[in-house]
């Protein structure tokens, strides 16, 4: 008998596309506070609320994530170390995290949480031109889950995640090497509107939040603030390129205030709009893990009107 012909089983990605705005002219952020993780009873339940949480942010393609604690300095709250911890595992590709990520007791609920399946977590059997990376021991040399290592402009110490353009993905099953460029991890949506997941960053204080050239459109939510329905504008008829979106803890946003030095009235200032995503809430209280999906569904198309209402707001940042 003859040997076997090999099948190439590599396929070209097909990724989702936001059929409103391909390429999103405006970078969405979320805040939210880590001690919700806190209330939870047991680690499998800490587990679960951070997994709620990163796939409302995957779901609705936001593109950042900052946790604070409501309640005082997030190194005083385990719940903010371990929400940073889980949804950076979560949003990481699975064929990177063995090399990003050591074992720990922290994580060994991990696996029970659904994967977010986001569109830059190939299989090995992907062709696309983007792929996120680790530097390798041997320079110049990143792995992107592929069968081999792509060799790249610059060099950099082992362990460093990077995203990678590679000039000749139709060349994974030859025998060329694999050449790219290292570069940022928005070109992908810049260049082809692609969602590339959400970065993870921690702040001392919710009032580190509100830094007006960081955020042009800040909108806090509570169940005390204006109805959406009475909301005809977000951006005043002024373009906005930096959307920051502020969920609170157990206790509500208002509760922040009682541990820094704003008053509440100089607290509530600080927003752009204050409002309530849910006014005919059926329960008396929404969790933040709810509030979270409920408030960005509820928000997108008075974002798409307000893009539509500003033609000139035609750059992608």
């Amino acid at each position: 008998m003859g040997k076997r012909k090999k099948t190439d089983v590599s396929r070209t990605l097909e990724v989702n596309i936001d059929p409103y705005h391909p390429q999103r002219p405006y970078t969405v952020s979320v805040g939210v506070a880590g001690t919700v993780l806190d209330n939870a009873i047991s680690p499998q339940r800490k587990a679960y609320l951070a997994g709620q949480i990163a796939r409302a942010l995957a779901i609705f393609n936001v593109d950042e994530v900052i946790v604070f604690n409501d309640k005082g300095s997030p190194s005083d709250s385990y719940g903010c170390s371990l929400l940073v911890l889980l949804l950076q595992y979560l949003e990481c590709p699975q064929y990177l995290k063995k090399s990003l990520f050591s074992l720990e007791p922290d994580l060994q609920y991990a696996g029970m949480i659904p994967p977010l399946c986001l569109p830059h977590h190939f299989m090995k059997t992907d062709i696309s031109t983007y792929r996120d990376g680790v530097t390798t021991k041997i320079p110049g040399m990143v792995d992107v889950g592929l069968t081999k290592l792509v060799q790249c402009d610059l060099l950099l110490q082992e362990g460093i995640r990077v995203t990678v353009k590679i000039q000749n993905p139709e060349s994974v099953s030859t025998k060329q090497i694999l050449r790219g460029t290292l570069v940022s991890p928005n070109e992908p949506r810049k260049k082809s509107g692609v969602y590339w997941g959400y970065k993870v960053r921690v702040v001392e204080s919710i009032n580190q939040l509100f830094d007006k050239s960081e955020y042009d459109l800040i909108i806090g939510t509570s169940d005390k603030g204006k109805p959406i329905s009475k909301l005809e504008v977000l951006n005043f008829g002024k373009p906005f390129s930096k959307l920051l979106i502020v969920f609170g803890g157990v206790d509500g946003l208002e509760s922040a205030t009682e541990f820094e030095d704003d008053d509440e009235n100089s607290f509530l200032a600080r927003f752009h709009h204050y409002i309530n995503t849910r006014p005919s809430q059926g329960t008396k209280t929404i969790r933040t893990e709810e509030a979270i999906p409920i408030s960005l569904m509820a928000l997108e198309p008075l974002l798409h009107k307000a893009i539509l209402s500003n033609k000139k707001h035609k750059k992608v940042i």
